[in-house]
């Protein structure tokens, strides 16, 4: 008698993965019904207790100037208690804007130890992205031009991380100007002499 073989960890995962005729939650696409935005006081949303991301007083400032300026694009992450899964930090920034509602998406297809599991997932994940340096200062320096009036530190960027990105050449140095050396022509020196002054 051939003894079954037993799936591989990969194959395992891959078959918890795979969608459920009958159930669209593990498939790539929630149905629109799932992902309805809907407005929410923000008094009635509770932050999840074991929220390990942080955030300091000036990111929540950053993310209230970028709301004010964009407006809410990014949907809260609730479950169906209004417990927060992702979006602390806008909620903060909203009660920081004296805003009394926010929208939201409620995962109702989600099970305890998938939100509990998203709520990481959602931040760690952005961490992990880079940047392509180039693109990155072809889009800023053509933002800056295009719309002078943009405080480009709306972005995230610090002011002197935009200097860098915009100014500095392939080894990270940021050229200075070459007249700031230069010494007035020796004509316009004021020389004071003795007895000019008697």
């Amino acid at each position: 008698m051939t003894k079954p073989t037993q799936p591989s960890h990969g194959e395992c995962a891959t078959k918890k993965l795979k969608p459920n005729p009958d159930n669209s939650r593990f498939g790539p696409l929630a149905s629109a019904g799932e992902l309805a935005i809907q407005l929410h006081p923000i008094g009635s949303l509770t932050p999840h207790r074991r929220n390990a991301r942080t955030h300091s007083g000036k990111q929540i400032q950053q993310i209230a100037r970028s709301i004010e300026t964009f407006g809410f694009t990014n949907p809260v992450l609730i479950d169906a208690a209004g417990g927060i899964l992702a979006g602390h930090s806008r909620v903060e920034a909203a009660k920081l804007l004296g805003m009394t509602e926010v929208p939201t998406i409620e995962l109702a297809a989600l099970n305890e130890e998938q939100r509990r599991a998203y709520a990481i997932t959602d931040n760690r994940l952005g961490e992990l992205a880079g940047w392509d340096r180039d693109l990155l200062k072809l889009e800023l320096g053509e933002l800056s031009v295009a719309f002078p009036e943009l405080d480009l530190t709306l972005t995230g960027f610090e002011t002197g991380d935009l200097d860098i990105i915009l100014h500095a050449d392939a080894s990270g140095m940021i050229a200075s100007d070459p007249r700031a050396d230069e010494l007035p022509p020796m004509d316009s020196v004021s020389v004071t002499r003795s007895g000019d002054l008697g």
